[in-house]
């Protein structure tokens, strides 16, 4: 068996040491892993999970902390594996009470709360403190102040992606069966992730936690060559390599960010040391306002029927329109000219990049588009 930990330490920010609250200190007595649930509901200072990895993680108002499933111990202590458990602990009590799940490993077959998994499902916890579970292709939300899982949103069979229209919201679209994606929750409420492992995807989604939907905001459907672009220079052609197991935060103004990651199990092996930013205010577009950059040039509207306008502050001759793929579509030589009104009525309805180039050729900026 592996050594799996089962103590609890809190980090003391004003004196800036580490306290050891509970648990055993040795994991390679199995006695020491093994899991004691007591009664469901009741808190006791016997109380205390399994040792496991890959469990996760949240806090509600009072800042309490729970855990729910990953992989690891359970009641009895030869028994090691996938587990659906949810914990929550008390930091005035200092104790821990058994929620939700199963005491034994291994459940495949729950329909009240999700299968036990190895813990690669996607999570997040929302703007009320609820706790959101993404695993075969199913959204599960635990609501905390009810104790109580249910199954939101009607997936399609099988777990098949479904992509839709970028950038428009719809009840049919679903990522599809995917794990380990890097999650935000943005400053509006709503749920973002990047990647998974499925088939090593690197595009971007939005879940609506009110409306329950999924949205594709962004980047191929099936996985591509990545595109760094330049350093803190933003552009819709930049594309991050596939990755997992990233840090992520957000910002004050709602912009997703993370850091580093791997693309393998083995940690020592393809892993990297970047940060990226995505900009929301570029991917929202639903809506008809402009795309800028730097305050320098707009494409409009971002989501159109037949025209767009492009406006540049300084002169451009050529536009190219090209599809998510790279294909050039389309392209518009001009005069030197600083605005111009573009008929695209000929286009296919889906996403595509405008880039505007200026004198000699050089690139100015690119935007992404959506024809209906």
């Amino acid at each position: 068996m592996n050594s799996y930990y089962q103590d609890l330490w809190m980090y003391n920010v004003a004196s800036n040491n580490w306290i050891w609250k509970g648990g055993t200190k040795n994991p390679n007595t199995v006695s020491n892993r093994h899991a004691n649930y007591g009664s469901q509901g009741i808190y006791s200072s016997a109380n205390i999970p399994g040792a496991r990895v890959r469990g996760k993680t949240w806090t509600d108002a009072q800042g309490n902390f729970y855990l729910y499933g990953g992989y690891g111990s359970d009641e009895t202590s030869a028994n090691e594996g996938y587990l659906n458990d949810v914990w929550k602990y008390d930091i005035a009590q200092n104790q821990w009470v058994w929620l939700s799940g199963d005491k034994t490993v291994n459940n495949f077959s729950s329909t009240s709360y999700p299968v036990a998994d190895y813990g690669t499902g996607i999570s997040w916890a929302d703007e009320n403190k609820d706790f959101w579970y993404f695993t075969n292709a199913k959204m599960w939300k635990y609501q905390t102040n009810t104790n109580s899982w249910s199954v939101v949103g009607t997936p399609p069979p099988y777990g098949n992606a479904s992509y839709g229209t970028m950038g428009t919201e719809s009840s049919s679209n679903l990522p599809g069966d995917r794990n380990k994606a890097l999650t935000w929750t943005g400053k509006n409420g709503d749920l973002w992730l990047f990647g998974g492992n499925s088939t090593y995807q690197q595009n971007l989604w939005k879940y609506n936690i009110y409306t329950n939907n999924w949205t594709w905001m962004y980047g191929p459907q099936s996985s591509s060559s990545y595109d760094y672009g330049q350093l803190n220079v933003p552009s819709n052609m930049n594309l991050p390599p596939y990755r997992r197991y990233s840090a992520t935060w957000n910002d004050t103004l709602g912009n997703l960010y993370f850091f580093g990651g791997t693309q393998t199990e083995a940690y020592d092996h393809l892993s990297y040391n970047d940060v990226w930013r995505i900009d929301i205010a570029n991917y929202t577009l639903n809506t008809n306002e402009s795309i800028k950059s730097d305050g320098k040039y707009k494409v409009y509207p971002s989501l159109f029927s037949n025209e767009i306008t492009v406006e540049s502050a300084e002169s451009f001759e050529k536009v190219t329109i090209s599809d998510f793929s790279g294909k050039n579509v389309k392209t518009l030589n001009f005069y030197p000219d600083k605005k111009r009104m573009i008929n695209l009525s000929e286009l296919n309805s889906g996403a595509y990049i405008v880039t505007v180039h200026g004198l000699k050729n050089k690139a100015l900026f690119s935007a992404k588009i959506i024809k209906k």
